[in-house]
């Protein structure tokens, strides 16, 4: 969870929070940084026992004042992209939980981060119809916390209607690498939420709305037809 320039994205600085963090990347790590003419949401700062701390209105961004003393938080980070170009990833929610105190000098905070491995995918971000799909799953830290992630608790859930409602997918591995594996599925999209917990307490809960697609696209096929995942038509 660093940005391009090595910094932390996510760090305390005295009682200063400073979050910088791209809600948008993909699995090779490349972020997109903010796009205010295609990106709405928010971010909120809550403490331990729900109440609102701060709030900042652009996502995964704010500077916030916190109380001295140590204590839990929970971060929310809300992402959209609405645009008829977008279509994948139109949606990102995340949801920290960690626990922080007055620091000395800038110190990154303690939160989960996910790495996906979605090679399974073709060029378009799709995989093929009634074909099940396994993707690498790695849950950590932002580099320069001290000590890793001790990962305890890691969970799977995916959605084929936008989040209305979901299904757990299989998940095997320990610690802080996984396997998840999509049972076969008809075309159309697919939202991914996971689950981290490490046995601090600390944890985390992405959703991503159309993660990705199964089928293939009628513009893709109508030019592509040897794909590799594509049965021959």
């Amino acid at each position: 969870m660093t940005g391009p320039d090595g910094r932390d994205q996510a760090t305390r600085d005295g009682d200063k929070l400073r979050l910088a963090l791209p809600m948008f990347s993909d699995a090779a790590g490349h972020r997109s940084d903010p796009a205010r003419d295609l990106e709405s949401g928010e971010t909120v700062l809550r403490d331990g026992s729900g109440r609102v701390v701060a709030r900042d209105d652009e996502p995964g961004q704010g500077v916030f004042d916190v109380p001295r003393r140590g204590q839990w938080y929970e971060l929310t980070s809300t992402a959209h992209r609405d645009h008829p170009d977008w279509s994948l990833g139109t949606h990102v929610t995340d949801v920290w939980r960690f626990r922080s105190q007055h620091t000395t000098d800038e110190t990154p905070l303690p939160l989960l981060d996910t790495r996906y491995d979605m090679a399974g995918l073709d060029g378009d971000n799709s995989v093929s119809e009634e074909r099940e799909f396994t993707f690498g799953l790695g849950i950590g830290r932002q580099a320069g916390v001290r000590g890793g992630a001790d990962v305890d608790r890691v969970s799977v859930l995916y959605s084929t209607d936008d989040g209305t409602t979901w299904q757990a997918a299989r998940v095997t591995g320990r610690d802080g690498e996984r396997r998840v594996t999509v049972p076969a599925l008809k075309t159309g999209w697919v939202s991914l939420k996971v689950t981290a917990e490490d046995r601090s307490g600390a944890s985390l809960t992405e959703t991503v709305t159309r993660a990705y697609r199964v089928g293939c696209p009628e513009y893709w096929c109508s030019y592509a037809p040897t794909w590799p995942h594509w049965p021959a038509r």
